[in-house]
């Protein structure tokens, strides 16, 4: 099949964890529904009773993440005004945690043709209707076109060296670890329904720096430019 193949990045990055409740904690890389929302700005699709999730339901998309540059946090103490009415009080700052100068690589597959299509003259013009942005409104998010390659579904019971971040359900072992940082992001999610409620979850393990990772997975994509990739 054939998959785009696009980086994003920005300034400032924030995936709000969502059982995070005294403060606001963020993933170090965009959940699969965060990135619906960014192709979604970028396609002009309608936000409209969210109907743009009507394009992503039953795995009619698979895509694969990459990390270009080693996450940094950053923490700023934010001000979140109360209603006067209610409180007298002076606002407290909240803690937000904040991914500092994000990059990305996206691996994007979708069963429509249309959208497929739709998309990769977008990214190649560097156009969009809706401006997309890294997790909030006001973290503006930067694209840039890399091209698009054919992938072909593999499964072996040795291990492979895996150029992008890994979902668990995925996940059968490690081969050769050498000096691997590998992180793991929990409850991660997947897929979202169009009422907006998370429908799959899963925990995603990633080499800190971006680098390859030696592992064997149940299946996982070969691709001619880019190694071999895990779509989910």
């Amino acid at each position: 099949m054939e998959i785009l193949v696009f980086d994003i990045s920005g300034s400032l990055a924030h995936f709000k964890k969502y059982y995070a409740t005294t403060s606001a904690l963020s993933y170090s890389i965009p959940p699969k529904t965060s990135l619906y929302g960014l192709i979604g700005a970028i396609l002009g699709l309608s936000k409209a009773d969210n109907a743009y999730l009507q394009h992503f339901q039953d795995k009619s998309c698979l895509i694969g993440l990459k990390l270009l540059r080693a996450p940094a946090s950053q923490r700023i103490g934010i001000n979140l005004r109360p209603d006067r009415g209610r409180y007298k009080e002076n606002p407290k700052p909240t803690i937000h945690e904040f991914v500092r100068e994000p990059h990305y690589r996206i691996f994007f597959y979708h069963r429509d043709a249309e959208i497929q299509r739709q998309l990769e003259k977008a990214l190649i013009s560097h156009t969009c209707v809706f401006t997309p942005s890294m997790g909030l409104a006001n973290l503006l998010c930067n694209f840039e076109w890399v091209g698009k390659c054919n992938a072909e579904r593999q499964s072996t019971p040795q291990p492979v060296w895996v150029d992008s971040v890994l979902p668990m359900s995925q996940f059968l072992s490690f081969g050769e670890m050498n000096d691997a940082e590998i992180a793991e992001q929990t409850m991660f999610a997947i897929e979202m329904n169009t009422e907006r409620i998370v429908t799959e979850r899963d925990d995603i393990l990633f080499e800190r720096r971006g680098a390859p990772v030696n592992v064997v997975l149940t299946h996982y994509f070969s691709t001619e430019k880019h190694g071999n990739i895990a779509l989910f």
